[in-house]
């Protein structure tokens, strides 16, 4: 066959595309389903590759054995299948990963400025939960592959994001309400995965599962309830295995249950009988489920053992760390890890030797020896460009001799080649023909690698056609790039056109890749796109404003969910793509308009009035008040809020350092803290100062007449902060005396927890938690417009459910600041406090009956289509 009829054999062979780019989703369907659908959905694929048999000119039968149409097309559907998984299904779920945290990013962006109300951001996640898991099961519907499983991720996002906002920054839920809200939701997505075979839906489910006690933890030691649960998500996991046996999803279990396992073990160090049962039972579960599941044909005589290896090494490991906690199972433990390193070395000895390499070593010793010559002998731009052209040159003589050897030597030789003149790049002025030695280099490389890929020449055995094709587009780029540094001084600048190049590749050869059905162009379009995106959101809009930097995510996110979109339809049926874009502009819109009051009087229950303690501010531009005991125990660092004329004023919290009267106590109920004892006896009194009370000293007082132990303080600032060691004191009490202990510490603000080491006495019975804080004044500056005459400023309090303000006047008071002194008035009621159905506590109820109300809509309209279906398959 001559390269005439090979052209025209393969642009028929690339008007086959679209058809089988259209079957590639129903095949992916079919390969889940029974086998008689495979092959029914193939046949029209075989009567397109005989379409081409037919249609082929006269003279091509005498040409066949060299290049046949069945031996092409292959080639081009694994190609293309590749293209489909990155373009079709990954892209889309980096996109969708880049939404998440865009919008999660977004939330606290917008606590910080103060945009909408709480329940607005809530309400909106809520309906995109909604809208997304409707749209999602429609696309299903209409047989779409990728698309409805990133839609259901995203909605199960929204709805994650939505409680965890509503308990961890608004405190509107609590601890066990949220966590049953989010069993209940992930129960619900669990059998929506199901529903539309989503096993990365599946996957990121039971990875919830088994993180949920861990976002929860309080730190309080509960292993009954702990386990128990584990156990509950294993059993849960079985019973599905038994519908699919399916072994894939086993090893997410075995990860989850290794990490909770680990986890638990280290942060609490204790041996527990209930663990050691839990091992046990559930990995009789996994491999009875290792044993009965369907493992592939291929990968049978492989994964099978492996499984159970696996599964018995690491169980064993589990099993050896909940015992390390008792020194009595030294010998036992010592045991198990020699077990697990010989079953270990077992897999190594059964499975190792089944890798080969087919390179002779002739081959690679030449190689070997030219690049190492290359790299010694050749130096500079100018001489690399001249050995560049011998290499070529060796490139044309050894594919059309067909001389593989030679070949292969001259490819790697222009590697070393071109590796030396990449490591060589600068932004040396020194220009040729306008551009410089490196720009002529990397041109001459992309000029040759198309001109070699243009005329075929390669060995025949092999086909170099991708690997020319990378080589242009490397070589062009970098000599774009290396002439641009040149031109361009600027730091930002050249950063910033380096991620322009790479959009601008990406944009032509998608755009070619779809117009002209290249498969190649579009995958190479993938790649650049690639770079692009991770130098522009890795490296460029870390130089942005922070606004800048979410905005620009959430396009991002936006913009690889539509090209998954694109890659899913090709250029076909885009009403659904509308809705997507209205449900996205409806919550962009919606979070980009400011409220026009950041501040709301109405929820906040008392009110103080400043009062001068002079006749005027004088020259002083700051005024400060001293907080008084009432603020104290009536409020915390959340729900002050200093207003004049209807505006916040942002004050600092300085604190008082001179006088008798320095200190404030505040007594906290004793049934309010999380109390646990661990498995070392250590008693642990967590206080949570959910107001953020700001203390330096812990007063405790004790049922016990006579004990003497070792107390230590622990601080932890955040709820996924780590804990901090602040203060160790031994505290002692003969005959009853003395009632309270005391234990000083620097100030703090956030949650405070006291382990007591008890060793083998019986834990100690609190009966009295005070902290006490130095009191503070509030720095204020002042408004130009003041007068105490006309408007009053004022301190309003008692907003349970208050934010901690965040103000950047620490900074500016600077230390030897004069303050006009102020006082505070007596505590009245706030004459405008009047909750809304939109404030808190109501918007919480309105919160849960809306998240009850879908996820009960969703359950009866699944049991419905699972229902109806039934029926329908009964009656046939």
């Amino acid at each position: 066959m001559d390269q005439a009829q090979l052209e025209n054999l393969e642009k028929k062979l690339g008007s086959l595309e679209t058809e089988v780019f259209k079957l590639r989703s129903e095949l992916e369907r079919a390969k889940r389903g029974a086998g008689a659908p495979v092959q029914a959905i193939a046949q029209p694929a075989a009567k397109a590759v005989a379409t081409a048999e037919q249609t082929r000119p006269a003279a091509a039968p005498l040409s066949t054995p060299k290049a046949t149409p069945s031996a092409a097309a292959p080639a081009e559907g694994d190609s293309f299948s590749w293209e489909w998984l990155i373009g079709g299904n990954i892209i889309g779920k980096i996109g969708i990963v880049t939404l998440i945290v865009s919008t999660a990013l977004f939330m606290v962006y917008a606590l910080d400025q103060g945009w909408l109300s709480e329940w607005v951001r809530l309400l909106m996640l809520q309906a995109a939960f909604g809208a997304l898991g409707f749209l999602s099961y429609r696309l299903y519907k209409k047989e779409y592959r990728y698309i409805p499983e990133i839609l259901a991720i995203t909605a199960l996002a929204a709805n994650t994001i939505a409680i965890y906002s509503a308990h961890f920054i608004y405190h509107f839920l609590s601890r066990s309400e949220t966590m049953a809200m989010m069993f209940f939701l992930m129960a619900l997505s669990l059998a929506f995965a199901r529903r539309i075979r989503s096993t990365a839906l599946a996957v990121i489910l039971f990875a919830g599962f088994f993180a949920l006690p861990v976002i929860h933890s309080t730190g309080v030691n509960e292993p009954v309830a702990y386990c128990t649960y584990l156990f509950a998500v294993n059993a849960l996991f079985f019973l599905l295995q038994q519908f699919r046996q399916s072994p894939q999803a086993m090893w997410v279990i075995l990860a989850g249950n290794a990490l909770s396992i680990f986890g638990w073990v280290g942060t609490y160090n204790q041996y527990a009988l209930t663990a050691v049962v839990f091992c046990a039972l559930t990995l009789a579960m996994l491999l009875y489920t290792a044993h009965t599941a369907e493992w592939a044909e291929k990968i049978r005589d492989f994964f099978h053992p492996a499984s159970v290896i696996s599964l018995n090494v690491v169980y064993a490991a589990m099993i050896s760390s909940v015992l390390s906690a008792n020194k009595d199972f030294t010998r036992e433990i010592y045991a198990i890890a020699v077990l697990c390193q010989a079953a270990l070395n077992l897999v190594v000895l059964q499975f190792a030797a089944a890798r080969r390499y087919h390179l002779s070593a002739a081959s690679l010793i030449v190689l070997l020896l030219l690049a190492t010559g290359i790299a010694t002998l050749i130096d500079g731009p100018a001489q690399r460009l001249s050995i560049a052209v011998l290499l070529t040159a060796a490139l044309y003589f050894s594919g059309r001799a067909n001389d593989s050897l030679l070949y292969f030597g001259a490819i790697i030789a222009n590697g070393i080649n071109l590796i030396s003149l990449f490591s060589s790049l600068s932004h040396s002025r020194d220009a040729w023909f306008l551009l410089n030695f490196q720009a002529v280099g990397f041109f001459f490389y992309a000029a040759a690698s198309i001109w070699l890929r243009a005329k075929s020449i390669w060995p025949l055995q092999f086909n170099f056609g991708p690997v020319l094709t990378g080589v242009a587009l490397l070589t062009s780029f970098v000599g774009i790039i290396s002439e641009l540094q040149r031109i361009v001084t600027g730091k930002d600048a050249r950063l910033l056109m380096v991620t322009l190049v790479f959009a601008a590749y990406a944009l032509v050869l998608l755009f070619t890749g779809f117009k002209y059905r290249k498969v190649w162009f579009r995958q190479a379009g993938l790649f650049f796109m690639g770079l692009a995106i991770a130098k522009f959101y890795l490296v460029d809009i870390w130089q942005w404003d922070k606004s800048i930097r979410i905005l620009a995510g959430i396009i991002m996110g936006g913009g690889l969910v539509l090209v998954s979109f694109y890659y899913e339809k090709f250029r076909s049926k885009f009403k659904e793509l509308g809705l997507v874009l209205l449900i996205g502009g409806a919550v962009l819109s919606g979070g980009s308009v400011e409220a026009a009051e950041k501040f709301k009087p109405n929820r906040f229950k008392f009110v103080k009035d400043l009062q001068l303690a002079s006749d005027s501010v004088g020259e002083n531009r700051y005024g400060r008040v001293l907080v008084d005991a009432e603020l104290y125990r009536t409020a915390g660092e959340n729900d002050l809020r200093l207003v004049y004329d209807g505006k916040l004023i942002p004050y600092a919290r300085q604190t008082y350092k001179t006088g008798e009267d320095r200190k404030v106590e505040k007594e906290i109920p004793v049934s309010s803290l999380l109390t646990s004892v661990d498995g070392e006896n250590n008693s642990i009194f967590v206080f949570e100062n959910k107001d953020r009370v700001r203390a330096n000293n812990l007063k405790l007082s004790f049922k016990e007449a006579d004990f003497s132990r070792e107390v230590q303080i622990y601080h932890r600032p955040g709820k996924f902060d780590t804990k901090n060691l602040v203060k160790t004191q031994t505290i002692t009490k003969k005959a009853g005396k003395p009632e309270q202990h005391t234990i000083d510490f620097e100030q703090l603000s956030g949650e405070i927890q006291v382990h007591i080491r008890n060793d083998d006495d019986e834990p100690l019975t609190l009966a009295q938690f005070i902290t006490v804080s130095d009191k503070e004044y509030l720095a204020f500056r002042i408004p130009e417009k003041f007068s105490s005459e006309k408007k009053t400023l004022q301190l309003y309090y008692g907003a349970e459910y208050a934010q901690k303000p965040r103000y950047d006047i620490n900074d500016a008071v600077a230390g030897g600041t004069e303050y006009a002194e102020f006082s505070l008035a007596t505590g009245k009621p706030n004459p405008a406090f009047k909750l809304t159905l939109f404030d808190p506590p109501y918007s919480i109820w309105l919160f849960r009956v809306v998240f009850w109300l879908l996820l009960l809509l969703i359950a009866w309209q699944m049991y419905a289509v699972y229902r109806r279906e039934k029926l329908q398959a009964g009656s046939h």
